[in-house]
């Protein structure tokens, strides 16, 4: 199992990372700056983290049969406490990712219902608690994400880095979940492990 850190001095001056990495920043300002309440200025961790939760559905391929229609909903699901408050619903109201409707949905205590997801959202202890629902064939087609765990089933894991939410991708956890993450979201990650 094979890793990368991104943090060098030469990619970040390569263009397409400079351009992927605007891009993102730019999103998460434009989508937080629509809101009377959320000024720029004031971002907390957890909408920040909502922000990217919401950007990642952009960046990701997931399997061909994974939606039953073309108009069914990506659903970010959210297991165990949502730490996010509103903040996630008001990000995705009336969004959509290659036109699928982005909806959030909180997942029961046991993570039952989770194969309707597309991305799941689960603290630590949460996670423990929906390991058992992820069966090989269980996970194929979910992005999942965490905070502060590095375990194999996790796909993507926020940290905290100088006080900025920045994060890492297990690739190789999405590609055997079938999923494809975009080359401008990884250059993005402090960690990537292939």
């Amino acid at each position: 199992m094979g890793e990368r850190a991104n943090p060098g001095s030469k990619q970040r001056r390569d263009p397409a990372w400079l351009s992927a990495r605007t891009m993102l920043a730019v999103i998460a300002a434009a989508l937080l700056a629509g809101s009377p309440c959320v000024r720029a200025q004031s971002l907390t961790e957890y909408q920040v983290k909502a922000a990217f939760l919401y950007n990642f559905a952009k960046f990701i391929e997931w399997p061909g049969d994974i939606f039953a229609t073309p108009e069914s909903p990506v659903q970010i699901c959210v297991l165990g406490e949502n730490p996010f408050g509103g903040d996630l619903d008001h990000i995705v109201q009336g969004k959509s990712v290659s036109g699928h409707p982005v909806k959030v949905r909180a997942l029961p205590r046991n993570g039952q219902d989770v194969r309707s997801c597309q991305i799941v959202f689960a603290t630590a202890p949460a996670l423990a608690r929906l390991k058992p629902a992820l069966t090989p064939s269980g996970s194929r087609g979910i992005l999942i994400v965490s905070e502060n765990t590095a375990g194999e089933d996790t796909m993507i894991n926020f940290v905290l880095e100088n006080d900025r939410v920045r994060f890492e991708v297990n690739n190789k956890a999405a590609a055997a979940a079938g999923l494809k993450i975009s080359s401008k979201l990884l250059a993005l990650a402090i960690r990537v492990i292939e």
